[in-house]
């Protein structure tokens, strides 16, 4: 019911509210006298406006409270109206203040919308689309802002690891099925979030490229034992398969590893064209400084 609700766009409750304004004065003009339609129209939008200004809690309690006041007074008192006009007095408060509740929280969000279209712009220029890791962008702003703190605090002993997990002949599978290349990479990354650290950040910086930038004073690895990780992560990756139709492919992954402290004068770029040339020859480690 929440999807539902959640659908219905903010035009789409306008349109909602006018019609059942419009449906409400068109049965009742010629059914009612003057004084009534009037007095019926104001309760509308007191209605209305309440619900424009209530919270889901105030809105559920008054429709209960007003729904009961509502059926006490109009059966349990001498009011001499048609029956049909009692129960339309019983919903209609209940009614139209839901209505202009559901209004008040489509223009609520689409306010979030307008006032945060900066930070959503800028999340989305630092992910990729088809991931949902950080992309290639947020890995060059990550890199120069730890490298340049380290320097700036004189931390040379800090720094990163580096590794980067290439999916070998990734073009061929693009070019035999872009989805199930999606659904290739998707499984990738869930793999990746499930087994490395989770102070590690992930990123996917080109077309079957995935980049691991580890802390080296959180990691609590040595050389050695990032050799081994690294390894294991590769087992893990690779026993995920490529399937198209009916077809079942083992891929490959290479991988190459730099260790980058605070003296390091590589550029971003140029860490990432050293960790691809590691990955070509599948070197396991490099030690930079």
């Amino acid at each position: 019911m929440k999807k539902i609700l959640d659908s219905i766009t903010l035009e789409l409750t306008v349109l909602l509210l006018v019609f059942a304004l419009l449906l409400q004065n068109q049965l009742l003009y010629m059914n009612i006298d003057s004084t009534t339609f009037v007095l019926l129209n104001i309760l509308t939008f007191l209605a209305i406006f309440f619900g424009l200004l209530s919270s889901s809690v105030v809105i559920v309690a008054s429709k209960l409270i007003i729904f009961a006041i509502g059926v006490f007074t109009m059966y349990f008192n001498p009011i001499i109206i048609a029956n049909w006009l009692k129960v339309y007095l019983i919903i209609l408060f209940p009614v139209f203040s839901a209505i202009s509740y559901l209004v008040q929280k489509r223009i609520f969000r689409r306010l979030d919308l307008v006032y945060n279209q900066k930070d959503i712009g800028r999340y989305l220029e630092n992910r990729n689309s088809i991931t949902g890791l950080k992309n290639k962008t947020a890995f060059e702003n990550d890199y120069g802002y730890i490298l340049e703190f380290d320097k700036r605090r004189s931390f040379d002993n800090r720094g990163m690891y580096l590794s980067l997990f290439y999916v070998d002949f990734i073009e061929q599978y693009l070019y035999q099925d872009v989805k199930a290349t999606e659904t290739l990479l998707r499984q990738l990354k869930e793999a990746l979030v499930t087994n490395r650290f989770p102070e590690e950040r992930i990123y996917y910086i080109e077309t079957g490229a995935l980049l691991i930038l580890s802390p080296r004073k959180l990691t609590p690895v040595t050389e050695e034992d990032k050799v081994v990780l690294n390894e294991n992560t590769r087992e893990i990756l690779q026993s995920i398969p490529f399937i198209t139709g009916q077809n079942e492919v083992n891929i490959t992954l290479k991988y190459g590893t730099l260790t980058i402290d605070a003296t390091s004068v590589l550029t971003a770029e140029q860490t990432i064209s050293r960790l691809k040339r590691l990955a070509e020859t599948d070197l396991s480690a490099e030690y930079f400084v």
